[in-house]
């Protein structure tokens, strides 16, 4: 027992007659009695006592140096330096004594069994492992509040703005809270801007973050206006900056800032660098990077050199909002190679790892990382996250991927919140349930639970392989630290304790797939009730594919429609006819059995929900993803019926505004993904014909390859289908020709011009 406490290292414990015999080094202390340490203590104590007055007689004993004679000094010196190394020996070969005596001095103690078992707890406790390897914490830090009886420091404003608020600005704008908006509000009360200098008016806004300014920008124009004072174009400057904050800039943005840049060129004749960096800004988050263009022209005719901030605005405005990778590849190279001045620094490496991550370009990702380090760049802990997040991705990096997050532990930096759910995402893409579910624990435990932790939570059940079938170990396992990281964070947590009612199964581990679908949805069942606002069609999917991947069809269509509901706006009111049928007496057995039936995959916390599914407050509205699931659970079970039922729905979805409102190459790209799903699904089923059917109705719209047919045709082969076979290369010859390749007869006219 005490072996698997991980405290005995010493002889294997020995049993004699009736009485049990442990052998227990001296240095533990955990089998000692509360008496047996204080007279331990107690014994301490007196010997350095006895020691400290044995030292002071000498002292005392010692001849006093005369001042008449050096010699005598000296000798004394010599003497006393003598005693001090003598007895700093002594002290120390009576510790080296003492430790190799607790060290090797190894005797019997007879424990009781019922002794052991009785302290078996706070040994744990003792002993217990902590998350890192290298001891060091990994818990998700809650945002530190501000420590109580700690006085704030209210900031420092211009002294006009100060003698008219009084008192108010320490309490509403200080280093702790900031409510702009009221501190506004009183300086209209008193007096506004009147009397006050331009200069002074502009301080006092310059302290205003620019995300709290956008909002305010029509108040501080009614007071400049009722002040009579014109607003400076400094203060026009502010307004631009202002509305630049944020991830994105909207259509009633851009208006205010054409308006505010009209208004600067009246009082100003040129626009400055500053001016120009923050447009490119502005127009780079509004996506509108044919005013991009245009600006970098001009400022190429009036001789200005483009800055760093405006290539890392364009850079980013091309990662997020245009989702172009390789433009802002483009643009990153082009910052290498501009000047000395632009050269990409941490900022700006952070990113274009980060997009060559989402983009499946790895590889370039590492090799910008190796840059960081050639270069002496800084890393941080967003670049070791993303690339480990892209490793776990693909099987020939899988095992780097723990590599890199443990690398933020060479750096000494404890993980923050973005890392640590990272981490989760990992442990779920390689199907480590038990690993996620202990760092879910944790985070449950510090009250730092986001939306994204709770999916890539439902993403690690749909990934769950039973250890008899996986094929492959785990990636953490690779690594000797994620050995011991992994088995000390499981060890760790004790399941039968709730946290925030989160609904855990009272296992430290889940060993088959009945466990999974039995805890997937109590935590269902949990996220409805206590936090609907994070149900989303990305959970829901990922809700959908453990009962595809763990269970069977009625767990899958039962999740299917407690989960989602067709969003039917937009959608053209058409007149139904609705024909009432009396129902079968197999039907209503069917339904009478399916309420009796206790099945431990169906959480009891659902049938408490049961209100929330009818009006769907709870459920996530299904969109071209979920319908591509669907299909491929009918294909998995061989259910024609639902098939059919949902390519009718989904082809009433089309027709909702939630589908059209995409751009039509969105469209197209899923009504072609959608089409693959359905080959697969009939090909499944063995209905080929049908399969073939789908192919033949959409060559013209789709450029079909092997890739997506690749199935088809080995199922064609295995029953020697050759009519389908031979159809399905007409329609891949054809895609191959509309993608550029040549046919055979201009290869003929080619070769006979050429003469060989």
């Amino acid at each position: 027992m005490l072996r698997c406490l991980g405290i005995a290292r010493g002889k294997p414990a020995t049993t004699v007659a009736a009485t049990r015999v442990l052998v227990v080094p001296q240095r533990n202390l955990f089998v000692l009695n509360d008496d047996a340490k204080k007279q331990r203590i107690t014994r301490r104590q007196q010997e350095k006592f006895a020691q400290k007055q044995k030292k002071n007689k000498q002292a005392q004993a010692t001849p006093k140096k005369s001042g008449n004679s050096t010699e005598e000094t000296e000798e004394y010196k010599q003497k006393r330096y003598e005693e001090i190394r003598k007895g700093k020996f002594s002290e120390l070969r009576s510790l080296v004594s003492h430790t190799a005596e607790a060290l090797y001095n190894k005797s019997t103690v007879e424990v009781n069994d019922d002794y052991i078992d009785s302290t078996a707890k706070v040994i744990y406790d003792q002993v217990k492992p902590k998350f890192d390897p290298e001891r060091a914490t990994i818990s998700p830090k809650p945002i530190p509040s501000p420590k109580e009886g700690q006085a704030s420091k209210p900031l420092e404003l211009p002294e006009p703005i100060t003698d008219r608020l009084g008192l108010a600005p320490s309490f509403l704008v200080n280093d702790t809270n900031q409510n702009w908006p009221v501190l506004l509000n009183q300086l209209q009360l008193g007096g506004g801007f009147q009397d006050l200098q331009p200069g002074t008016i502009h301080k006092f806004l310059r302290k205003i973050p620019n995300s709290t300014l956008v909002n305010l920008i029509p108040s501080v124009e009614a007071m400049y206006s009722h002040a009579g004072i014109e607003i400076p174009h400094k203060t026009y400057y502010l307004f631009l900056r202002a509305l630049a904050s944020g991830h994105k800039v909207s259509d009633e943005r851009l208006k205010l800032v054409q308006h505010y840049v009209d208004l600067i060129k009246q009082q100003v004749t040129d626009l400055s660098v500053d001016h120009y960096e923050t447009l490119l800004v502005i127009y780079s988050k509004s996506d509108d990077f044919t005013r991009v263009n245009q600006i970098l022209q001009e400022m190429k005719q009036r001789g200005i050199q483009v800055s760093k901030p405006a290539f890392s605005a364009i850079m980013q405005g091309y990662i997020y909002n245009q989702r172009n990778h390789t433009q802002a590849m483009e643009v990153f190279d082009g910052m290498k190679f501009f000047s000395q001045m632009t050269q990409p620094g941490e900022k700006e490496y952070t990113e274009i790892i980060a997009s060559c991550v989402m983009n499946d370009e790895l590889e370039r990702g590492l090799d910008l990382y190796q840059e960081m380090i050639s270069n002496k760049i800084p890393i941080n802990q967003k670049v070791l996250s993303n690339l480990a997040k892209g490793c776990c991705r693909k099987p020939q990096y899988r095992h780097r991927a723990w590599q890199l997050f443990f690398d933020i532990y060479k750096h000494g930096w404890v993980p923050d919140l973005p890392t640590y759910e990272s981490m989760i995402y990992i442990a779920a893409r390689d199907g480590d349930v038990d690993l996620a579910r202990a760092l879910l624990y944790k985070m449950l435990e510090t009250n730092s639970v986001t939306p994204k932790a709770l999916a890539y939570l439902i993403l690690s059940y749909s990934k769950f392989v039973p250890p008899s079938e996986r094929t492959t170990p785990l990636a953490i396992l690779h690594n000797e630290k994620g050995l011991q990281f992994r088995r000390k964070i499981i060890d760790e947590i004790d399941y039968s304790t709730i946290v925030a009612g989160f609904p855990f199964l009272p296992n430290a581990r889940l060993t088959n797939r009945t466990l999974i679908l039995a805890e997937s949805s109590a935590v269902w069942a949990y996220i409805t009730l206590s936090c609907p606002q994070f149900i989303s069609s990305k959970l829901a999917t990922s809700y959908l594919d453990i009962a595809l991947e763990q269970g069977n069809f009625e767990d899958f269509k039962h999740r299917f429609e407690s989960a989602t509901y067709l969003d039917a706006t937009g959608l053209p009111q058409t007149r139904q006819i609705v024909i009432e049928e009396p129902e079968s007496a197999t039907a209503t057995s069917e339904i009478a059995n399916n309420d009796t039936t206790k099945d431990i995959a169906k959480s009891p916390l659902l049938n408490e929900v049961e209100h929330l599914f009818k009006d769907n407050r709870a459920k996530a509205p299904r969109d071209c993803i979920m319908y591509m699931v669907a299909v491929r659970a009918a294909g998995r079970f061989k259910n024609f019926d639902f098939l059919d039922s949902i390519i009718k729905e989904r082809g009433q979805y089309r027709k909702s505004a939630a589908f059209q409102q995409l751009p039509a190459k969105t469209r197209h790209k899923l009504d072609f993904s959608f089409a693959t799903v359905l080959v697969d699904s009939y090909t499944k089923m063995n209905m080929l014909e049908d399969a073939l059917a789908v192919v033949i109705a959409s060559e013209d719209q789709f450029l079909w390859g092997k890739k997506e047919l690749g199935n088809l045709m080995g199922a064609s082969y295995k029953i020697e289908n050759f009519h389908v076979i031979d159809r399905l290369r007409e329609v891949i010859g054809k895609s191959q020709i509309a993608k550029g390749k040549i046919t055979r007869l201009d290869h003929k006219i080619y070769v006979k011009k050429r003469g060989y």
